[in-house]
C-alpha cells in the first residue's frame, strides 16, 4: 500500500485559521470542532487501514481535493490549514510516524452541490 484516501466531512468554520474563538466567544465549540475532527479522520483512517499491520511511514504527502456547495472564492491555504486536526487523527491512527512527517500539497477546489466533502489521499513518500 502506497496510498490510502479517505473522504471526510467539510472542516467546520471553526478549523479555519481566521476563525477566532475569542471574537466569536466559542472557544467550547471551537474545541469541540477540533476534537471531532481528529475522531472523524481517526476512524476514516483505521478503516481504510484494515486489519493490515499499521504502515508508519516515515514521510507522506497529503493531496486534499475539497468539494464545496457553492461556487465562492476560497483561500487554498486556509483551506489546507483547516485540515490539521485531520492530520492529527491520520497519524493517531497509525499510517503515519506523526503528523509532522506529512507535506500538504496545494488542495484542489471542486463544486458538488449534492455532496460537499474533503477527500484526502496520503502517499508514501514526499518531502519533509
Amino acid at each position: 500500500m502506497n496510498s490510502l484516501t479517505i473522504t471526510l466531512s467539510l472542516p467546520a468554520k471553526e478549523l479555519s485559521p481566521n476563525y477566532s474563538a475569542w471574537t466569536h466567544g466559542k472557544k467550547m465549540a471551537k474545541a469541540r470542532q477540533k476534537k471531532l475532527a481528529e475522531e472523524e479522520a481517526w476512524a476514516a483512517t483505521k478503516e481504510a487501514i484494515g486489519r493490515r499491520n499499521n504502515p508508519m511511514w516515515e514521510k507522506a504527502s497529503l493531496q486534499a481535493t475539497f468539494y464545496f456547495a457553492t461556487n465562492r472564492g476560497r483561500d487554498m491555504d486556509n483551506a489546507n490549514a483547516s485540515l490539521k486536526k485531520h492530520q492529527d487523527g491520520i497519524a493517531m491512527a497509525g499510517l503515519v510516524t506523526n503528523d509532522k512527517v506529512i507535506t500538504p500539497l496545494p488542495p484542489v477546489m471542486l463544486i458538488d452541490k449534492d455532496r460537499p466533502r474533503v477527500e484526502i489521499t496520503i502517499t508514501k513518500g514526499g518531502t519533509v
